[in-house]
C-alpha cells in the first residue's frame, strides 16, 4: 500500500491534475501528471464503471496498480502529483504485467530518473 503522502485523496487535488496537467497514453492506460513545489509524488488511480462493472474487479484492478506504482517510486523524478486513469478494455491478470504497463507509460511519460 502506498503511504499517506503518497497518494492524492481530494477531488480539488484530482481536479487540479486533469486541468493543468499533461497526459500521455500507452495501450488501455492513461496517465495524467502536473507539476507541483513539493519533493515527493503522489499518485492517484482512477478505474471506472466502464472498465469493470463489478466493484470487486475495479478494486483488485486499483492494487495491482498501487503495488506497480509502489515499486517504480524510487525512480521517479520528484514534484509530480499523477492520475493514472485505466481505459475500457484496460487488463491486468497479475501483478507483473501491471508492472510492466505502469513501467512502460512512465518511461513514455519521461517522468522517471534518467
Amino acid at each position: 500500500m502506498l503511504p499517506q503522502t503518497a497518494r492524492l485523496r481530494k477531488t480539488k487535488d484530482f481536479k487540479e491534475v486533469f486541468g493543468k496537467g499533461k497526459g500521455v497514453r500507452d495501450g488501455r492506460l492513461f496517465l495524467k501528471a502536473r507539476v507541483v513545489k513539493n519533493e515527493g509524488v503522489r499518485f492517484g488511480i482512477v478505474v471506472s464503471k466502464q472498465v469493470a462493472a463489478k466493484a470487486v474487479d475495479r478494486n483488485r484492478m486499483k492494487r495491482l496498480l498501487r503495488e506497480a506504482v509502489k515499486y517504480c517510486m524510487p525512480d521517479m523524478r520528484g514534484g509530480h502529483d499523477i492520475v493514472l486513469v485505466t481505459l475500457p478494455g484496460f487488463a491486468a491478470a497479475n501483478l507483473a504485467e501491471a508492472k510492466a504497463q505502469v513501467i512502460s507509460i512512465i518511461k513514455k511519460s519521461s517522468l522517471a530518473k534518467p
